[in-house]
């Protein structure tokens, strides 16, 4: 029965975000956004087509036209996009001008992404994730090109002092494996997180001044700039606290828990709280869980 309700709970958590975005990109059936950028709103995800902003597919290093609808992959949940360098040598990302645009005062996103062909320690090529700008204003995410740190980049470039940037390493990263990213921002911090926890802190230095109406997904700058699964793409017009960065992770963790196979671990929170009289009480038990799905099987 304990293993039921820890497989319940766990379940449970995993559905759960304490708010909701103003752009989603599930990027299941199309490369459009499911909702938001076009002035309105659907008030369900996944109960009608998708009505979001638009994108546009950029092609570099080579002349061959591609559909970008039908480059979708399988993703962490249903179908991803493949930035970056493919196959045939072709470079590509998405490009939206969504309307309204991106708040620049305060906001967050989150989504996800999975190396297929580069290591968190290698220390050559930039790995562009997403980005957006207006203008000489710009907030990037990315992994940098003479270092194993992922950066999240927010300022006017021609103005270095009003650059805010905050940092982790992603040396321990393998090719196949995903990873989740969250940012948010207000005029007191810039917030880096992975996988849930947070990683990079930084205090704002300077508020852009304008609101950034061009967004992409997998930007080229120079290089091989590798290839990148990117899925579940959320926008927020709002600054998310530790808790609701950690629900946005744990709305697929679990696909990670079954893929690894890791033992469930229960283990006690806190200290003389037990009490041994045939009975578990809300204080005498918690978990660490992994491999759910193939707990489940073996019970």
């Amino acid at each position: 029965m304990i293993k039921n309700a820890l497989w319940c709970l766990a379940a449970t958590v995993s559905t759960l975000s304490a708010v909701e975005p103003s752009i989603y990109f599930s990027l299941d059936k199309t490369t459009r956004a499911d909702y938001g950028g076009v002035g309105i709103k659907a008030a369900v995800a996944g109960l009608q087509e998708p009505s979001g902003v638009k994108s546009v597919l950029l092609i570099q290093k080579s002349k061959t036209k591609y559909r970008a609808d039908d480059l979708l992959r399988d993703g962490i949940s249903g179908k991803a996009f493949p930035i970056g360098k493919q196959e045939s040598g072709a470079v590509l990302s998405l490009k939206y001008q969504p309307e309204p645009r991106i708040k620049s005062a305060k906001g967050s996103i989150s989504f996800w992404v999975r190396p297929e062909n580069w290591n968190g320690d290698e220390k050559r090529n930039f790995r562009h994730f997403v980005s957006a700008r207006q203008g000489d204003n710009w907030f990037i995410i990315y992994k940098n090109s003479d270092s194993t740190d992922l950066l999240a980049y927010y300022g006017n470039w021609k103005k270095r002092e009003s650059i805010t940037i905050a940092r982790c390493s992603i040396r321990n990263w393998k090719k196949g494996e995903w990873h989740h990213i969250g940012v948010t921002w207000n005029e007191n911090a810039l917030v880096l997180y992975v996988d849930g926890r947070q990683k990079g802190l930084a205090k704002m230095k300077q508020l852009l001044q304008e609101d950034l109406g061009i967004l992409l997904f997998g930007e080229y700058w120079n290089g091989d700039p590798g290839q990148t699964l990117l899925d579940e793409v959320r926008i927020f017009d709002q600054y998310l606290t530790d808790k609701e960065m950690s629900a946005e992770f744990s709305r697929f963790a679990e696909k990670l828990s079954s893929a690894s196979g890791a033992p469930m671990k229960i283990g006690v929170p806190e200290k003389d709280s037990v009490k041994v009289d045939g009975t578990i009480g809300t204080n005498e038990y918690s978990a660490v869980v992994g491999g759910m799905r193939d707990f489940k099987k073996k019970t």
